[in-house]
């Protein structure tokens, strides 16, 4: 399986969203540099007027260079440019290759394989903060559109009992696989597929955890809704604050209570409660 990186010149205002939007075409990952950033996305679904589109939207005449890259290189560029992340001092998410540090209560192992989730993305970090709020202990939890697994992962370490990880992308479905083992989280079911494919709502949650995009929440709100047990959360994030009160919307069309939210750089996690 070949990959492309495509190195798009940005300004540090306009990384995210281009992030975002690529991210929802199916770029698998991306680095942030000094100079704008490098993303990475499967040869065979790379659609280049697409890419054109979406930087229209930023730049007055789309400018990027496309290269070719081996799956083995791919790995090893992971390894050259993945740092540790910090969340409020309390949860620490670094690959195998990084030295622990014990002065975080929480240490999450990663070891990214392309899937999404690596908690360098603002999304991720607002929704683990969110996750520091909630008591997991004895809950039964989904994490959809799990990426890395790390939200799923991180709801074991906090004390709950079961966990079901989904996501369509078959490198996430075996990475977060991995990523559970390496944690010694034994209790996270990991499936390959949308929550209508799986059927999900014929179980119930306390805790839902999704961080996709604004397009796949807004569609899948009633089936998290059918999902989630009485009294139970649901945590939403990958999305812009301006996208907000579209969220916020439909949940509470579906029968949600809005509780609270948490922004930054433009990005947000909204948390709802089933009434």
């Amino acid at each position: 399986m070949d990959f492309l990186q495509i190195i798009i010149p940005a300004t540090e205002d306009i990384k995210e969203m281009l992030i975002a939007e690529l991210d929802f075409l199916g770029f698998d990952s991306f680095q942030e540099t000094e100079e704008g950033i490098e993303a990475y996305v499967q040869d065979d679904i790379f659609q280049e007027e697409e890419l054109k589109e979406v930087l229209s939207k930023y730049q007055d005449t789309p400018f990027y260079t496309v290269s070719k890259l081996e799956k083995k290189n791919w790995n090893e560029e992971w390894e050259k440019n993945f740092d540790p992340v910090r969340i409020d001092d309390q949860v620490l998410i670094r690959a195998s290759f990084h030295h622990p540090d014990k002065n975080f209560p929480y240490e999450i192992l990663i070891n990214p394989k392309m899937a999404f989730g690596t908690g360098h993305h603002e999304t991720t970090s607002l929704m683990i903060k969110a996750q520091l709020g909630l008591d997991h202990q004895g809950k039964t939890i989904l994490d959809a559109g799990a990426g890395t697994g790390v939200l799923g992962i991180f709801a074991g370490m906090l004390g709950a009992k079961e966990i079901t990880a989904t996501d369509i992308d078959e490198w996430a479905f075996s990475n977060m696989i991995e990523n559970a083992e390496i944690n010694n989280i034994y209790n996270m079911k990991c499936l390959q597929g949308t929550m209508a494919e799986l059927n999900l709502t014929k179980y119930k949650y306390d805790i839902i955890l999704a961080n996709i995009n604004k397009n796949v929440l807004l569609d899948e709100i009633k089936l998290y809704a059918l999902a989630l047990n009485k009294s139970g959360y649901l945590l939403l994030s990958g999305f812009y604050t301006e996208d907000i009160e579209d969220i916020k919307s439909e949940a509470i069309n579906r029968g949600l209570k809005f509780e609270t939210s948490l922004q930054k750089n433009n990005w947000a996690c909204l948390m709802f409660q089933h009434s």
